[in-house]
């Protein structure tokens, strides 16, 4: 009986990793690929205005910034020095404490991203042709749609532009966090600066997912009439539920996925996740119009006014 019972576990623990455990959140990032967008950073913030301002404090400034993201302080001195800008030692730079900020929560940050993602990912299918996917109104053609769903995902959030979107987002919330507690206004003011050149980076990674996304239909009126705009507003729910149970972020799609498998029902996992981010229910109300018209920056700007705290989120 013992050997029994203890096959059944090994089969459920076996089936919990295949299906929930393994499937983490995509937060993170290939150190080595994240220390080349660090220096992509750096080697923008050194082509603009900023590095001829002549201030004594921007290479400080910098490496202090690197550490808030994670980056160890030697490997910090090592990019911001390579670059030619003046480090302190490496013993004048404080560690932070388990990468927490005092104003901002990174958990959070992570949670809103992921957020943002799914939203696009979920306007880039109900922008595509009706029946693009092949799915129309047949139950068999889910998987196919599921299939469109992550390549849409992947074409929008490529590793390359993931990493520089994860780090410009996390350097400007440190930014962020320490304008707020600097006493010294030359300080914050070089802060501020280093911060306006990340954001336009961010304006940037913006427009090229803009550019990725499909074209609107030439004729919105006529999203507003029949089972099309059923369809549609099917695969965005898809979309969206898709990546969200992808990224880990909520607890409740990766319950349904164990227990209901792929073919879970998109309208019950829809919901779900809307009781857990009321945004959602926000943007599912939308005319479907104005929902496809949605522009990445639009969807961050939606993402940033959510009240914070409210994803469930997994342990990396």
């Amino acid at each position: 009986m013992l050997s029994v019972v203890l096959t059944l576990c090994a089969i459920v623990a076996l089936i919990w990793w295949l299906t929930g455990s393994s499937i983490h959140s995509d937060v993170s990032i290939d150190p080595g690929l994240q220390a080349h967008v660090a220096r992509e950073a750096l080697d923008r913030v050194r082509g603009g205005d900023l590095a001829t301002s002549g201030s004594a404090e921007v290479g400080t400034i910098l490496q202090e910034m690197l550490v808030g993201v994670g980056i160890t302080a030697a490997e910090a001195r090592q990019m911001v020095s390579g670059l030619g800008f003046v480090a302190p030692p490496v013993q004048d730079v404080e560690p932070e404490a388990s990468g927490a900020l005092t104003v901002f929560s990174m958990k959070d940050e992570y949670a809103s991203a992921a957020l943002e993602r799914a939203l696009l990912v979920g306007i880039q299918l109900a922008r595509m042709d009706d029946d693009y996917a092949g799915v129309s109104d047949e139950a068999q053609r889910f998987d196919s749609l599921l299939e469109k769903a992550d390549e849409v995902e992947v074409e929008l959030f490529g590793d390359d532009r993931r990493a520089r979107m994860h780090f410009y987002s996390r350097a400007a919330l440190v930014l962020q966090d320490r304008i707020q507690s600097e006493p010294d206004a030359e300080r914050r003011q070089v802060m501020g600066d280093v911060l306006r050149e990340f954001d336009k980076a961010l304006s940037l990674l913006q427009e090229e997912m803009h550019e990725a996304m499909a074209a609107l239909p030439e004729d919105q009126e006529a999203l507003a009439w029949g089972s099309s705009e059923d369809r549609r507003r099917y695969y965005f729910k898809m979309g969206v539920t898709n990546s969200l149970r992808r990224s880990g972020h909520l607890s409740s799609l990766g319950s349904l996925y164990r227990f209901r498998g792929v073919n879970y029902d998109v309208e019950e996992a829809y919901q779900l996740a809307s009781e857990e981010e009321p945004l959602l229910t926000r943007a599912a109300s939308l005319e479907l119009s104005s929902l496809v018209a949605l522009r990445p920056p639009d969807v961050r700007r939606l993402t940033s006014e959510r009240p914070r705290g409210q994803l469930t989120q997994t342990e990396n």
